[in-house]
């Protein structure tokens, strides 16, 4: 799987707070919940 450029701010968000929920990580990132749901998934 390759890391992409949504997926490393995905991270750098999480590193900063990974007690956000799925919805507000998908609102700071301007990323869809299910978009957002399916990269912590993988």
């Amino acid at each position: 799987m390759e890391i992409t450029r949504s997926d490393r701010r995905l991270l750098a968000a999480l590193q900063c707070d990974a007690r956000q929920s799925v919805s507000e990580l998908a609102r700071q990132l301007g990323l869809s919940r299910t978009t957002v749901q399916k990269r912590l998934a993988q």
